[in-house]
């Protein structure tokens, strides 16, 4: 029997499809955080390489991050049965800070000596952390 959508009834499916769209666009966008300089000539690759080092770590560590709040909000919608309105807000709260981990993630890696970037950072992920994953 295939359930109804109602605006805020029992059906989830749409919420679930939101989050995971939400997930995929953002783990694809930190990956755009790591680029070689246009401004110059490059000569040598290894070491332009090399020194996008925070870039790659911060890569990494976030696109971990993002697959463990993914995985956990997955889980979480095993134990729903049905949305309310709550719910969709806490959710779209939740995408929000999610939504901001790549430019947190580009902060991080740009200036991952500053302490100013890593405490945004940290705030970033103490968010999503905190709302319902």
């Amino acid at each position: 029997m295939e359930e109804k959508h109602t605006l805020f009834g029992s059906g989830i499916n749409r919420l679930e499809a939101l989050t995971d769209g939400v997930f995929a666009i953002v783990m694809t966008l930190m990956v755009f955080n790591i680029s070689l300089p246009r401004d110059k000539e490059i000569t040598a690759l290894r070491e332009e390489l090399l020194n996008l080092w925070p870039s790659f770590v911060a890569y990494a560590i976030s696109f971990g991050m993002a697959g463990i709040y993914w995985s956990a909000n997955h889980n979480m919608f095993r134990f729903i049965k049905r949305s309310s309105h709550e719910l969709h807000w806490l959710t779209i709260l939740f995408l929000a800070w999610v939504s901001l981990l790549p430019f947190s993630t580009g902060l991080v890696a740009r200036f991952h000596d500053d302490v100013t970037a890593l405490v945004f950072y940290g705030i970033n992920l103490e968010q999503i952390h905190r709302l319902p994953s």
